[in-house]
C-alpha cells in the first residue's frame, strides 16, 4: 500500500511538472506574438525587407543551430546569439536553442518554434 500512494505521489508530481512546462511554454509564445512589428524590428536592430523571415536563436555550443541554419536556405535569415543578447532572446521567450521565430513580411510573429524545427514545419510556417 505504501508503494502505491509513493508511486501516486510521483505521478501527479510528474503530472503537475508537465502541465506548468506547457503552461510556460505556451506564455513564452504568447509574449512573442504580442510583440508589434516595430518593437520585433527595434528589438532586432535591424529593417524589415518586405520578405517573410526567420529569427534564429542559437548559441555557441548549439550544435543544432548548424544544422536549423542549412534547413533556411531561401530565406531571410536574421541569427541572433542569445548569449551575447540575452535581452533580446527575453524579448521573444527565448529559454532554448534553437529558437526559430517566423515573421510575417509586415513583421509580425507568425510561429515559434522552441527548439528544432524540420524543414517541412518551417516552410509550412513561412507560405
Amino acid at each position: 500500500m505504501d508503494r502505491l500512494l509513493i508511486l501516486a505521489a510521483l505521478a501527479g508530481g510528474f503530472l503537475v511538472l508537465a502541465l506548468g512546462a506547457r503552461v510556460l511554454a505556451r506564455s513564452r509564445t504568447l509574449r512573442a506574438r504580442g510583440l508589434t512589428p516595430s518593437e520585433v524590428w527595434q528589438a532586432l536592430e535591424a529593417q524589415p525587407d518586405g520578405r517573410p523571415a526567420v529569427i534564429l536563436f542559437k548559441t555557441p555550443s548549439c550544435t543544432e543551430c548548424a544544422t536549423q541554419r542549412a534547413l533556411l536556405q531561401d530565406v531571410r535569415v536574421i541569427e541572433v546569439d542569445a548569449s551575447v543578447r540575452p535581452e533580446v532572446a527575453g524579448r521573444f521567450g527565448v529559454l532554448t536553442a534553437p529558437t526559430t521565430v517566423i515573421l510575417a513580411a509586415d513583421g509580425r510573429v507568425r510561429a515559434v518554434n522552441h527548439g528544432f524545427a524540420g524543414a517541412e514545419r518551417l516552410a509550412a510556417q513561412l507560405a
